[in-house]
């Protein structure tokens, strides 16, 4: 008899335990806890590659102003400018000097509000390298190649960091492109 109750009792248990109940409840956030860190990853990258493109979109709109001022390029007139604000009109219209001075203005004030602590340069350049920094753009002067060079905080760590000291991925290389007008 006592064998008998036994097995009706097997019978009848059903359902889960307390432990299988946790040890499943552990896993599914453990797999949560994965997809919310993929989720802010693609986020960051998507942000990264965002910024990436209007910085070369930023680039190209430089190189389209000098285009049209060629003689301002041929004169060197955008070689480390700094941008100085001009009132220009088709009834005083600028100078080629000072339309480049203008250029170079309007140009750092897009950089500034589209990317952030963006800034940049346009110089001459024959040697351009990546481990340049804004305040020390190491532009040697030589050749005939205009180089234009961006900055921006990429890493949102509130400072542009070029230092060689910083891993790879925390650092923020500028976007370099060189043009032969």
């Amino acid at each position: 008899m006592a064998d008998q109750s036994r097995h009706s009792y097997q019978r009848n248990q059903s359902g889960f335990t307390l432990v299988e109940i946790m040890v499943s409840i552990v896993i599914l956030g453990v797999g949560l806890l994965g997809l919310t860190g993929l989720q802010m990853s693609g986020l960051k990258n998507t942000q990264t590659a965002t910024q990436t493109r209007l910085s070369t979109l930023l680039a190209y709109d430089m190189v389209e102003r000098m285009q049209s001022n060629p003689y301002s390029v041929e004169q060197e007139s955008y070689n480390n400018v700094t941008g100085a604000s001009h009132t220009c009109s088709r009834s005083t219209p600028c100078s080629a000097d000072d339309q480049a001075e203008l250029d170079m203005y309007q140009w750092s004030a897009e950089l500034a509000s589209k990317l952030p602590l963006g800034t940049g340069v346009v110089c001459i350049d024959s040697t351009p390298t990546r481990d340049d920094t804004p305040s020390t753009p190491a532009c040697d002067g030589s050749g005939d190649v205009y180089t234009i060079k961006l900055w921006w905080d990429r890493d949102a760590s509130g400072a542009i960091s070029n230092s060689t000291s910083d891993a790879d991925d925390a650092r923020d290389l500028p976007l370099i492109i060189t043009v032969q007008l």
